[in-house]
């Protein structure tokens, strides 16, 4: 977790100690909230999504923005390379579409055009002399 996300949990208000009573309660009120935005917004796939979903996505996601399997390996805390090579598989599957060029890149130079881009969907990549650089997929 981010330190954002431990400082908005450890910020909420609670009557206990403990902002979950155990992992069991955690889940209830994950399949719960879940399935009520699922009903809402009428998408039945949303049911499809568990924890672990965001796991893999993570690791994907990883393994395709810096092509590190070590680094998602350390992330996972996978003891064996075997165990992330499943992510190397959806990674390739979901990306390799995009290989020849898989970015659209943009600078900007003041930021308001930064405040742009980012609302456009860019995300910031890196930064050269006075030049930001973003990017997105294509």
């Amino acid at each position: 977790m981010t330190d954002l996300t431990i400082e908005m949990l450890c910020n909420l208000s609670r009557k206990k100690q403990r902002l979950f009573a155990n992992s069991s309660g955690l889940r209830a009120c994950f399949f719960s909230v879940r399935r009520r935005i699922a009903e809402k917004i009428a998408n039945p796939n949303l049911l499809k999504i568990h924890f672990h979903t965001f796991r893999q996505y993570k690791a994907t996601k990883e393994l395709h923005d810096f092509h590190g399997r070590e680094r998602v390996q350390i992330i996972l805390g996978h003891e064996s390379a075997n165990s992330t090579e499943a992510h190397v598989h959806i990674e390739k599957m979901l990306y390799l579409s995009k290989s020849n060029d898989p970015f659209i890149v943009k600078v900007a130079d003041e930021l308001e055009d930064a405040i742009k881009l980012m609302e456009l969907g860019f995300e910031y990549h890196t930064e050269n002399a006075e030049h930001k650089v973003f990017r997105k997929h294509k």
